[in-house]
Parts: C-alpha cells; sequence; structure tokens
C-alpha cells in the first residue's frame, strides 16, 4: 500500500510541474523612438477672451543592450536583468512647442477691454540625456518593450507636451509583436521589429488637441548556449 500511495505521489508532483517550462538566457540589443506631434485649431477661451492656437513635438530615443533571463514556455515569460532592473539604455529626449495668443475684445459676446496686439511663443524646450532602464514582456505570444526612469530623466516640467490617451510623454506607448516560441533552443539569433501609430483628441482647459504618436523599437535576442 505504501508503494502505491508513493507511486501516487509522484505522480502527481510530475503533474504539477509543467513540462514545457523552460529557462533562456539572452544578450538582448534594443532600438527604439517615440515621436509625439501635437496641434491646435485657433480656438477662442470665453473666460479668459483669448484666441489661442499652437503646435509642438517631442522626439525620443533609446538604444543600448544588456542580458537577460527568461523563464516560462511556449507563448509567456518572465525577466529578470541580473539585479539591474532592465537593460540600460542611451536616452535623448528632445521637445519643441509654439503657441499664439491673441486677445478678443468681444470676447465671444462679452466685453473684455482694449486690443491686444497678437502674441507668439515659441518654445525650445532644448535636449535631455540619460540612461534609463528598458523591460521586456513576453505574454500570450505578444512581445513588447517598456522603460522606466523617463520622467526623472528626459522630463521637461516647464514645457508639456500633450499626447493621445494610452501615451506616456518621454517614453514607449505599447507596441506588440506576436512571437511564437521565443524561448526555443532551435533560434540562437532572432530579430523582431514594430511600428505602431496612435492618434487621438484630448480636451485641456477647454482647448480641444490633436495628437499623433509614432513608436518604433526593435529587439534583437542572441542566446546563449544552454551550459553558459
Amino acid at each position: 500500500m505504501s508503494t502505491l500511495r508513493f507511486a501516487v505521489l509522484a505522480a502527481v508532483i510530475v503533474l504539477a510541474v509543467p513540462a514545457s517550462a523552460s529557462a533562456a538566457r539572452f544578450a538582448v540589443a534594443i532600438q527604439a523612438s517615440q515621436l509625439t506631434t501635437w496641434s491646435q485649431a485657433r480656438q477662442l477661451d470665453n473666460t479668459r477672451c483669448t484666441w489661442q492656437e499652437g503646435r509642438g513635438r517631442e522626439y525620443v530615443r533609446f538604444a543600448g543592450t544588456g542580458i537577460a533571463n527568461a523563464r516560462g514556455d511556449a507563448t509567456s515569460a518572465t525577466w529578470t536583468y541580473g539585479g539591474l532592473g532592465g537593460i540600460p539604455l542611451r536616452a535623448v529626449s528632445s521637445r519643441f512647442n509654439l503657441t499664439m495668443t491673441e486677445d478678443d475684445p468681444a470676447g465671444g459676446g462679452t466685453r473684455c477691454g482694449a486690443v491686444a496686439p497678437r502674441s507668439r511663443l515659441a518654445t525650445s524646450c532644448g535636449t535631455e540625456r540619460g540612461t534609463v532602464r528598458g523591460r521586456l514582456r513576453w505574454d500570450d505570444s505578444l512581445l513588447s518593450v517598456g522603460v522606466v526612469d523617463r520622467n526623472d530623466v528626459l522630463g521637461f516640467p516647464n514645457c508639456p507636451v500633450w499626447t493621445s490617451r494610452g501615451v506616456p510623454p518621454a517614453g514607449l506607448a505599447e507596441a506588440t509583436q506576436r512571437v511564437r516560441n521565443l524561448l526555443s533552443s532551435r533560434d540562437r539569433r532572432r530579430t523582431f521589429e514594430v511600428r505602431r501609430t496612435f492618434r487621438g483628441t484630448r480636451r485641456v482647459a477647454g482647448r480641444v488637441i490633436v495628437a499623433t504618436t509614432v513608436v518604433r523599437w526593435s529587439v534583437r535576442f542572441y542566446r546563449f548556449a544552454a551550459d553558459r
């Protein structure tokens, strides 16, 4: 009887461990970019009796290499980066805004004061450089790349950018690529590329702003041999 119980217990343990579970170690090279452009057509702000219009852009680039360890199955994996929290990426961010205002004495029907000349304010926010951490996600056969630390390193607190919903400023909006059997030992070298466009309209302080963002990334994997 004890022999039978041991055999049943052993069978349960074997079934509890997924037969397809595997681990892999990769050298990873990432290149990514996010370009956002926004525009606001000429609109009247009734509360301030002012016509406003403007446009702007933000361009962020990332590039770097590192080691990533994956453990998972045929469709998903969890990732670690040797205690670094991600793959180090060199990052460059630049931003430019142009806004124009014109006082309207009628104020859309309300007298607001004397006519004021049209003002034009162009702001080159400059360029920020730094190092951020890139992270991989592979879930349900969908591969994506994200970055952290972007606001601390690449932010422009006095020069805003308007993006459509789901697009983080100075970062990477999620763009996925379907990848099968990423952990397979049959392919030592694999490269994946993505391009996705986001478009949306936002209302900010009564203003209607149209934003377009193009996200691109390329990830190259080199799988180390199992005995490395």
